[in-house]
């Protein structure tokens, strides 16, 4: 299924397609600005009540390096290959997804958006109100995260994953993960040896706390969209408050995104509105609002079909 075609660049304006290591130089200092300032924040508010909106703030902030590694996952945040490289790794440590692997997964997402059984990041309409409390709260996520990693540091992949990562790049996820692994085990070592609680505060709580806030975000995106090639359709660009939206590298024009990959997130708007119409249906509370009608029809669907028997 080929996706829609991305609109051509507005005339008298510079190419969509530039990409510049200045746009995402000052986005980055922005966002490590404001992980240090969080981060700070934590570290004083232990002990106190103000820990919590803390590290809720750190937390979320921290999240959202996913929309960092993600555009340097298509090497499109800075003009250096090299930059993205090294920028998406270091995402990578603190997110989560070891940045190799997570570009064969990616690339696969965007080939086979919403296809079942070949898009490998299809998020479905949970069930029911538990499922969707569970997907939101990171459960599913951290159990992918966790058993992707330690399989593939143990040298074998997952039966779903040989759709999108070839043989020759099997040896290189392996070696990935074990690095990534080793990172991991070092950083606990030290803080043992140290006696030190600082990993704790500064980096896993505000990452299981502010997962929701990604899970939130991702399940927007794509979620009770038609299964269509027409990214018009298939996918949902979001309107949300500037500094959100800045926070997750412009990823909110995710409609846009997909029909033109290649254009890098500080040329979103500027294609956004040159734009045909898409699938926007508001900010966050919007989509989740249409994923909740969904889920609610489906429910009435199941307990209206004959023979069935209301919970």
């Amino acid at each position: 299924m080929a996706a829609v075609a991305a609109p051509a660049p507005p005339a008298g304006r510079r190419p969509l397609l530039e990409r510049t290591n200045r746009h995402a130089g000052a986005l980055l200092a922005v966002h490590s600005a404001l992980l240090v300032a969080a981060g700070a924040w934590v570290w004083l508010a232990i002990g106190s009540w103000w820990i919590v909106p803390a590290i809720v703030v750190d937390g979320i902030v921290m999240a959202h390096l996913f929309a960092l590694l993600h555009e340097c996952s298509h090497r499109t945040a800075f003009r250096s290959r090299r930059a993205n490289q090294v920028v998406a790794w270091l995402c990578g440590v603190i997110v989560g997804p070891p940045p190799r692997y997570f570009r064969l997964e990616h690339t696969a997402h965007h080939r086979y958006t919403q296809q079942a059984d070949l898009d490998p990041e299809l998020i479905e309409v949970p069930a029911d109100c538990r499922r969707y409390a569970l997907f939101v709260l990171g459960g599913p996520y951290w159990w992918w995260a966790i058993r992707t990693l330690l399989a593939h540091a143990a040298g074998r992949l997952l039966a779903f994953e040989r759709s999108f990562v070839p043989p020759t790049e099997r040896h290189r996820i392996v070696r990935e993960a074990r690095v990534f692994v080793a990172v991991y085990v070092l950083a606990v070592s030290i803080s043992i040896a140290l006696g030190t609680t600082a990993l704790v505060w500064l980096w896993l709580l505000p990452r299981l706390v502010g997962e929701p806030a990604m899970r939130v975000a991702r399940l927007a995106e794509h979620a009770g969209r038609p299964r269509t090639a027409d990214v018009s359709e298939n996918t949902r660009s979001l309107r949300v408050p500037l500094p959100l939206r800045l926070l997750a590298w412009n990823m909110p024009f995710h409609a846009e995104h997909h029909a033109a990959p290649s254009v890098p997130f500080h040329a979103l708007p500027t294609m956004h509105a040159h734009a045909a119409p898409t699938a926007s249906t508001g900010g966050y509370l919007a989509a989740h609002a249409d994923i909740w009608r969904q889920m609610r029809a489906r429910r009435m669907a199941v307990e209206n079909r004959p023979g069935s028997v209301a919970e």
